[in-house]
């Protein structure tokens, strides 16, 4: 049985070709009086799924509650109202005047550290961007290491943004761009640090609050880069906002969130030449 519990306590049931079973104890397993009960399924004002076959049930990090089922994608924004008599049906995020993945049989939804969802379809893994309405990846056998385009599951390391996509011949992981962000930016580090002097990669500026503004500064304060993070990690090209690679020196790289509070920073080094 799977079950998905979401910000409410409402535990969100697969329910074997009946579309989905929602139930709420309140508290009192021992109580059966007091419990709650529905059953959702394609019936316009019972659910709207847009098929009765579920087989992913997942909460984002807004707390929506997004499900796959044969026939795509349906979502459900106010999961807490689930026992209401104005409960609304499910919604389908749309692309270019169509329902995303209508005609697909959704088997696995995982939800990165930026709120985009990944997709597994028996034709590869769809990623999308939060809404669901902007089509991000499409990895398949032929443009990726994928073993096989029919996806049983997808699990995201929350910590380091891996993911690991379970096919019907093997497994195989990606390290993906986005991580889980914290409440406060204590931990918040830079990677690689220091950095060599000839070096020509990436640099990973994790554990940052979520979603934040990342400000790389000289010691002097003077502006070198603004960065966006994707839920706790911002990748950034070691490129200033004039595309020169940084000289050798000492730098900071300043954290806030999106209301200007958990600020944090982190001194790293770009080596001089050996």
């Amino acid at each position: 049985v799977r079950i998905t519990i979401d910000d409410f306590g409402n535990k969100w049931i697969i329910a074997n070709g009946a579309g989905i079973a929602v139930y709420n104890e309140n508290g009192t397993l021992d109580d059966a009086s007091d419990d709650n009960f529905k059953r959702l399924n394609v019936v316009q004002g019972a659910g709207g799924l847009p098929n009765n076959s579920v087989y992913a049930i997942t909460k984002d990090r807004k707390g929506l509650i997004w499900v796959g089922t044969l026939e795509g994608i349906a979502v459900y924004a106010s999961p807490g109202s689930v026992f209401s008599d104005n409960f609304a049906d499910a919604s389908c995020p749309v692309i270019d005047g169509f329902c995303l993945l209508r005609d697909q049989r959704v088997s696995t939804i995982a939800v990165d550290g930026a709120n985009r969802k990944w997709l597994g379809t028996n034709t590869g893994v769809y990623v999308v961007n939060p809404q669901g309405n902007r089509l991000l990846e499409h990895y398949t056998t032929e443009n990726s290491p994928l073993f096989s385009d029919e996806i049983r599951d997808i699990q995201i390391d929350p910590s380091t943004g891996e993911i690991f996509i379970g096919t019907a011949k093997g497994l195989i992981s990606l390290m993906g761009d986005a991580t889980r962000g914290k409440e406060t930016s204590k931990d918040l580090y830079v990677f690689p640090n220091p950095i060599p002097y000839d070096y020509d990669g990436t640099v990973a500026i994790t554990c940052s609050v979520t979603d934040a503004e990342v400000r790389i500064t000289n010691v002097a304060g003077q502006l070198v880069r603004a960065l966006d993070a994707l839920g706790g990690q911002a990748i950034w090209d070691f490129r200033d906002v004039a595309g020169r690679r940084l000289a050798p020196g000492i730098y900071l790289a300043m954290v806030t969130s999106s209301e200007g509070k958990n600020a944090g920073i982190a001194k790293f080094v770009v080596l001089e030449r050996p």
